[in-house]
């Protein structure tokens, strides 16, 4: 096979093509064995082909080094549902939440795992927070998972595309100003603000 790099795994995953993941993820693992994404792309695909105990085992890895990526536990609640551990799910996707809120789907398995333990109050608020990322934008929404994870270059990448081809949007400003504050650019973080707040003069965030 062919090596691939970091976007030839996501692809390879976005298409499915499992067996074929795996294979380069531990290509990818031998030259640098504490890759976040290959780390990932290999839990991914082993729990998509079965074997969860193994996706299980990589996770512990993936957290270990990388502490702070909410996929390792998006991942981990999805292994535990495969075990049917609705305890140890809500817990992972819980975790997965409070590192990036702008995951949907965790929002709608923590709706339905709420639901199934008769936590209606806590159901409603998962599904309102997935509601209220399914009206914006997916690369909004994309973006904003990127800079939850760290990827402050890429995040700003897909937002910057997303102003160009749509033009101002509240949300996209929004995050734009906070990859400035992360980044210490506070003149452009002030002028993205002071550019919402003309728009919307009582905006909270």
């Amino acid at each position: 096979m062919t090596e691939v790099g970091t976007e030839g795994l996501r692809g390879l995953i976005e298409e499915q093509r499992f067996a074929e993941a795996l294979e380069a993820a531990a290509a990818v693992l031998l030259r640098t064995p504490e890759s976040r994404e290959a780390l990932y792309a290999r839990a991914h695909s082993q729990r998509r082909l079965g074997d969860i105990r193994a996706a299980l085992e990589t996770l512990v890895r993936l957290e270990r080094l990388h502490p702070r990526f909410s996929r390792t536990f998006q991942e981990r609640g999805f292994c535990r549902v495969a075990l049917r551990q609705a305890d140890e799910a809500i817990e992972a996707f819980e975790r997965a939440v409070a590192l990036c809120p702008v995951l949907p789907v965790s929002w709608s398995m923590l709706e339905q795992l709420y639901r199934m333990k008769g936590q209606a109050t806590e159901a409603g608020r998962a599904a309102a927070r997935a509601a209220r990322l399914r009206d914006l934008p997916p690369e909004v929404v994309t973006a904003n998972a990127l800079f939850s994870d760290g990827e402050l270059g890429r995040a700003e990448e897909v937002i910057r595309g997303f102003l160009v081809r749509h033009g101002h949007h509240i949300e996209a400003m929004r995050l734009l100003a906070r990859i400035a504050m992360e980044r210490e650019v506070h003149t452009d973080a002030q002028t993205l603000l002071e550019a919402i707040l003309e728009v919307m003069p009582d905006d909270q965030a």
